[in-house]
C-alpha cells in the first residue's frame, strides 16, 4: 500500500505585497503544510494561504505559522484533522 501527503502554500502569499516571501520562503511554508500532513498520518494533503491581502509581521517560521492560523491570519486547507 502506497502512503503518501500533500502539501501546498499560496504563490504570491500575499496579494497586495506579491515580493514580500520569495519561492524559497513559500518553498519553507509548503514544507512546514507538509510537516503539518505527516504530524497527523499519511494519505492527507494540506495547504496554507494568507487570509488578508498583506503579509503579518514576522518571518514565516514554525512557530509564526501556528500563531498566524491561531490569530484566523493563515487558513489551513485540508483533508486531515490539523
Amino acid at each position: 500500500m502506497t502512503k503518501s501527503s500533500i502539501c501546498f502554500a499560496a504563490f504570491p502569499v500575499a496579494r497586495r505585497e506579491p515580493e514580500a516571501l520569495g519561492w524559497e520562503q513559500v518553498g519553507a511554508v509548503a514544507d512546514y503544510a507538509g510537516y503539518m500532513a505527516r504530524r497527523h498520518g499519511r494519505n492527507a494533503w494540506v495547504g496554507l494561504a494568507l487570509t488578508g491581502e498583506v503579509m503579518p509581521a514576522g518571518k514565516p517560521s514554525p512557530q509564526a505559522l501556528d500563531t498566524w492560523a491561531a490569530e484566523g491570519q493563515l487558513t489551513v486547507e485540508t483533508r486531515t484533522a490539523v
